[in-house]
């Protein structure tokens, strides 16, 4: 056991604030070679004594021979340690590992992960939680995408346990893992971009490819979906119907995205979506092809003619419910008459109750609603679930009006210092990340070789040689080839 201990506490040293980047990186790589190399009674010590020797070790100061032993005692079909105080140390170990040692066993840490998210630990809501600290540990900003993404959306979605997972499904994605990123500095630097630790080659990542990307913001828009959370659904969709195209076609889960963010689009804003301009013309016309009812149906859904929308909704129920978007179309129908309230405020500041009720129509049935009283209760409930921001007055012979308030909301002073600071913010993540991204660009071979003939094309005074898109192909995010349409 003494000669255990020594080796499990061997890092790190009680010096190790004071050794240089270099000295700590041979450190760690000496120490996770130790660890590789403990004799068989020395690992059989640790599966006869587990909670011993997980007590001999400090999860935030040890986190490499911590992660080493819980490994080891999951790596057994029936561990000697109670299940709780396992899965005590796996939520200790998640919520305090040390992010700089982790980088030297990405795969131990990988693997917990994956296991968490797998929902054999932990009820969701723990599992959840767990799963998205131990994500912004290791990057705070949840900026690089990793197959770690897709896990927890998947679960948080599946188990309908959204809101611990929001801190990393709402931040903005940056960066994308790298294949063969070949970084000179050590991995203990903690000015290491993240690119160069964050990797299949460190095993802090899976592979990372087109379909898991599209795969992951469909998710996220789901989840917005479910919450009613229309404006992030539909941005969630645009990148996932934006996306470029391999062979200028569209795949599946991209056909799919597009049916969906037409009708979230009616939800968000009221009316049919624009593509985002980058999408190819290639895509949108596949998707023309491919959405013609739904974009026959959300064509009608700003107009006054609510029959024919039902009619349109109606005829084609069979498509709605093939594709499995029949709730999003009753919400649809349902938001039909209170876009149409919505839109009264362009024309009036006040207006009474029975013009309301006269001017627009249920999307469910396509007539009328059938007294004032039904009116007052849709709109009351537009009010209170902020949908529509007014209120409903009474006059002097006892006629109900609605009146709209001023859209634009003035922050308070505190709010506003917030919204500043977390723009600084962003614009130095940002600024970093362009460098970091500007340097990778730099040493890229395709790169260079594209300088060399843009060299020599001026030297010669060659006509439109062509850019560096037009040089080389678009790498998919882990080496697959995709050519942008």
């Amino acid at each position: 056991m003494e000669q255990l201990a020594s080796v499990l506490t061997s890092y790190p040293p009680n010096s190790a604030s004071s050794t240089t980047l270099k000295q700590q990186d041979e450190l760690i790589r000496v120490y996770v070679s130790a660890l590789a190399k403990l004799s068989a009674s020395s690992k059989r010590l640790i599966l006869e004594q587990p909670e011993a020797i997980l007590k001999l070790l400090d999860p935030a100061k040890n986190s490499i021979g911590y992660l080493f032993v819980v490994n080891a005692i999951l790596n057994v079909s029936e561990p000697r340690i109670g299940r709780s105080s396992l899965l005590d140390a796996i939520v200790v170990i998640l919520l305090s590992f040390d992010p700089l040692q982790v980088r030297y066993v990405g795969n131990l840490l990988l693997l917990l992960l994956e296991l968490v998210g797998a929902g054999k630990l932990f009820p969701p809501r723990v599992a959840v939680e767990v799963l998205a600290t131990a994500m912004l540990r290791l990057d705070p900003n949840a900026s690089m995408f990793t197959s770690t993404h897709l896990l927890l959306a998947n679960y948080a979605y599946e188990t309908d346990c959204v809101e611990p997972a929001l801190k990393v499904l709402e931040r903005d994605i940056t960066t994308y893992p790298i294949a063969g990123q070949k970084e000179q500095r050590f991995l203990c630097d903690p000015e290491l971009p993240l690119t160069s630790y964050i990797s299949i080659q460190t095993g802090l990542t899976g592979p990372v490819k087109a379909a898991t990307v599209l795969e992951y913001d469909f998710v996220r828009a789901l989840i917005y979906m479910s919450r009613r959370e229309w404006t992030k659904a539909r941005k969630a969709l645009e990148r996932v119907i934006a996306y470029p195209t391999k062979d200028k076609g569209v795949s599946k889960i991209m056909v799919d995205a597009h049916k969906k963010w037409l009708l979230v689009g009616l939800l968000s804003d009221g009316e049919v979506p624009s593509f985002p301009g980058y999408t190819s013309a290639a895509a949108k016309s596949a998707y023309n092809v491919t959405a013609s009812s739904y974009r026959d149906v959300a064509s009608l859904f700003s107009t006054p003619n609510a029959i024919e929308f039902v009619g349109g909704v109606e005829s084609n129920r069979p498509i709605w419910l093939e594709d499995g978007n029949m709730s999003l179309i009753q919400e649809v129908q349902v938001a039909y008459q209170k876009w149409q309230i919505l839109n009264l405020r362009r024309i009036y500041r006040e207006v009474s109750i029975y013009k309301i009720q006269e001017s627009t129509s249920s999307g469910e049935t396509g007539e009328p609603l059938a007294n004032p009283q039904q009116v007052i209760s849709v709109v009351q409930k537009m009010i209170d679930n902020k949908t529509l921001k007014g209120e409903i007055t009474v006059g002097p012979d006892s006629e109900s009006f609605l009146t709209f308030r001023d859209e634009q909301e003035w922050s308070s002073e505190k709010d506003f210092a917030k919204e500043i600071a977390q723009a600084h913010h962003n614009i130095n993540l940002l600024s970093q990340e362009y460098k970091a991204s500007n340097e990778r660009l730099s040493g890229h071979r395709d790169y260079v070789r594209f300088m060399i003939r843009e060299q020599k094309r001026i030297d010669k005074d060659d006509s439109d040689a062509g850019g560096f898109d037009a040089q080389i192909e678009d790498e998919d995010l882990m080496n697959d080839i995709v050519h942008h349409g």
